[in-house]
């Protein structure tokens, strides 16, 4: 089991790299917030926690230290309740829902 679990992160790493890597290359700093942001808000889980859970604790270390380098953090929650932020990101996401719904 710990093998074909290794093989196929290994697989979905290696095509969401090669699907993702110009894309996520051109984000600014905003944008990088803001999808650490929208992925607890999809999995209520941090972007250290799944980096933790599929490439270890060393990777999830290093790259948490890359971002906190960049001015971001890995273990940002998503909280429109609280956080103003979070509370337009949330609006936004609503408005575009509601938009497709019409048209």
């Amino acid at each position: 089991k710990r093998r074909k679990k290794k093989r196929y992160t290994k697989k979905v790493a290696k095509w969401v790299k090669e699907e993702y890597t110009e894309k996520l290359k051109n984000l600014t700093m905003s944008e990088g917030r803001i999808l650490v942001k929208l992925i607890y808000r999809e999995t209520n889980t941090s972007s250290y926690e799944i980096l933790k859970s599929y490439r270890g604790s060393f990777n999830a270390f290093f790259w948490q230290t890359m971002a906190r380098f960049w001015d971001n953090n890995l273990k940002t929650k998503y909280d429109p309740g609280n956080i103003r932020e979070d509370m337009f990101i949330e609006h936004i996401l609503i408005q575009a829902q509601l938009e497709r719904k019409v048209k």
